[in-house]
């Protein structure tokens, strides 16, 4: 069979869904017709947690954001290919936020060719209480994607789609 998105996309002509199997294209769009794509400002008093989806030949994505009451606030987003994770850590500690949790995929334990997990080099930095290597990361964010605010911008809206 046909995912709703294609069906969407090819028979109904609509260019507002992300790429077909993206977790969060709907979400992002119930946000643009909810009007909650709007200018979030970074609060330097609240922590700054972290959503990463890992790669290396395709994309390794960083969301940023912060809890405000009972909202998720998309602050930033970084995303890039063909690094390793000691440049990753280097985009964390670029952008001085205060850090509260970093929640990584089911596979941020996986040991690399290095012999050293994404988990474990991020604990060199961070203590090892702030990183959650989680499979139901994704499954939590689509629980609360009613509750998001994203600053619009290429970097932003891109981490959601």
């Amino acid at each position: 069979g046909m995912s709703e998105d294609f069906i969407q996309q090819e028979f109904y002509v609509s260019f507002t869904l992300g790429v077909e199997g993206s977790y969060y294209a709907k979400y992002l769009e119930e946000a643009r017709e909810e009007e909650r794509v709007c200018h979030v400002p970074w609060n330097k008093q609240s922590r700054v947690h972290t959503a990463w989806d890992l790669g290396y030949g395709d994309s390794c994505a960083i969301i940023f954001y912060q809890i405000s009451g009972n909202e998720i606030h998309i602050i930033d987003y970084y995303e890039n290919r063909l690094k390793k994770m000691p440049f990753y850590i280097q985009v964390l500690q670029d952008r001085k936020y205060n850090y509260g949790t970093h929640y990584l995929p089911h596979d941020g334990d996986h040991e690399t060719l290095s012999n050293v997990t994404p988990k474990k080099q991020l604990e060199k930095m961070y203590k090892a209480d702030d990183l959650v290597e989680d499979r139901r990361t994704v499954r939590a964010v689509q629980g609360h994607g009613h509750g998001c605010t994203l600053t619009p911008g290429p970097d932003a809206a891109a981490g959601v789609a």
